[in-house]
């Protein structure tokens, strides 16, 4: 019998721990196999202050951690991983399975330390993808959420009161993001005020082309940059209590932008 009660102890210490171990809080953690694949991702809370795992090109090339994030929040990804000769990356995932945003250690390793940070246009659930391209290395992963001053925030894809998103005139710097999967970002401006405004876009154009258009109250054109360059600027003439609509579009590929709007 008492034989029979050690056993029964034994059996509920290893359950409590099994059911411990794995995903939850985003502190102290250690990666659970498997965990290789977007339907095998490690669900993790937010903030992640500490993540520890391994990644190995010829064994385990990816893990995948699961987070949920919210529109207007960005998120800022440490990554340090251990064997400098080691060829690794870290990548942000959309809800759709599509790259959002990711770190690369050069072709030419150099040094252990990969960051970048990423603002969540669209509530959902991402992932957090490590990889080896070559060799075998150790790594933990830290990353933090907060709001982001000034975002474009989704659904945001008509010219239409409900359909956009209203922002002021003297906007500055506002990010937003398009993709093949979000070709179109609208923003509303009401009552411009007299004279002209100007509207000027900046953007990343390594992976794609964003064009930029200003449209009236009913969606007809009034104004595009036909320009193919990192930056595209737009000076429009308004008429002071007229509604305006500012038509961000993925022309080629994929980009974040920074969006600015003001009198002039």
């Amino acid at each position: 019998m008492k034989n029979l009660h050690r056993l029964v102890l034994l059996t509920l210490i290893l359950t409590i721990v099994a059911g411990c171990s794995g995903g939850g809080s985003g502190g102290g953690l250690n990666e659970t196999e498997p965990n290789n694949a977007w339907g095998q991702a490690q669900a993790v809370s937010m903030p992640i202050t500490g993540l520890s795992g391994s990644v190995s090109d010829q064994t385990d090339a990816q893990d995948y951690f699961q987070v949920e994030l919210t529109a207007g929040q960005v998120i800022t990804v440490s990554f340090v991983y251990t064997n400098s000769s080691a060829q690794t990356g870290i990548y942000i995932l959309n809800d759709f399975g599509g790259l959002a945003g990711s770190a690369l250690s050069a072709s030419v390793p150099g040094g252990t330390t990969l960051d970048f940070s990423y603002v969540v246009y669209i509530t959902g659930t991402y992932c957090l993808m490590v990889e080896s391209f070559s060799g075998e290395t150790a790594y933990n992963l830290v990353a933090t959420v907060a709001d982001h001053p000034i975002c474009e925030i989704e659904p945001n894809d008509s010219a239409t009161p409900t359909g956009s998103q209203l922002i002021t005139m003297n906007t500055i710097s506002l990010t937003g993001g398009v993709d093949q999967t979000d070709l179109v970002d609208i923003f509303r401006i009401e009552q411009p005020g007299s004279g002209t405004f100007t509207t000027t876009i900046d953007f990343d154009d390594r992976n794609g082309d964003v064009g930029i258009a200003i449209l009236d109250s009913t969606g007809t054109l009034v104004e595009e940059s036909s320009t193919v360059d990192n930056q595209k600027t737009i000076v429009v003439s308004v008429v002071p209590d007229g509604t305006y609509y500012i038509r961000v579009s993925a022309d080629v590929g994929n980009a974040t932008y920074q969006l600015k709007v003001f009198n002039t």
